[in-house]
């Protein structure tokens, strides 16, 4: 399966030098780097660098920073926005997903995949087809093809 070419969304930041795992990078993905975590209302998504960045690290195969990142969205919007919060912590779980796949760890990537989906299609239930920008039904679909592969599917954002 050919994947779609990738645009950078937030090109002001500087994607990492080389990609961190847990284990290999005892400090953490971000040590000695600013996370950036500024949330906006999901309406808002395109003003959210922290979210577009985390998007490009994601497209970039930067799956550890790319879960630091919304992890830090995650906290931010689980007391002022659930629905937000749920689909955060459904790509939060893809992409911890996705390290494990890289670390041979089967069945914590197993779970972390299916819990994952299982919450962007919770929030696809109650919004609709498009949460953040995000294509929910394409992401999803692209993401179960892709797992025969390995091969990450990437995000592709709605046209600005």
């Amino acid at each position: 399966m050919a994947q779609p070419t990738t645009p950078r969304y937030c090109p002001a930041r500087e994607l990492p030098r080389e990609r961190s795992m847990p284990g290999n990078s005892p400090r953490g993905a971000w040590h000695g780097r600013e996370l950036p975590d500024d949330l906006m209302p999901p309406w808002q998504w395109r003003e959210s660098g922290a979210w577009l960045f985390a998007v490009d690290l994601w497209n970039g195969g930067y799956f550890w920073e790319a879960w630091e990142v919304w992890e830090g969205l995650w906290r931010q919007a689980s007391p002022v926005n659930p629905l937000q919060a749920r689909f955060i912590q459904g790509l939060v779980m893809l992409a911890g997903a996705m390290v494990h796949q890289e670390r041979g760890w089967g069945e914590a990537e197993e779970s972390l995949f299916r819990n994952g989906i299982l919450l962007i299609q919770s929030v696809r239930a109650e919004t609709g087809p498009s949460f953040m920008g995000l294509p929910l039904d394409a992401f999803t679909a692209f993401l179960e093809a892709s797992r025969n592969t390995r091969q990450p599917a990437p995000i592709l954002l709605e046209p600005w």
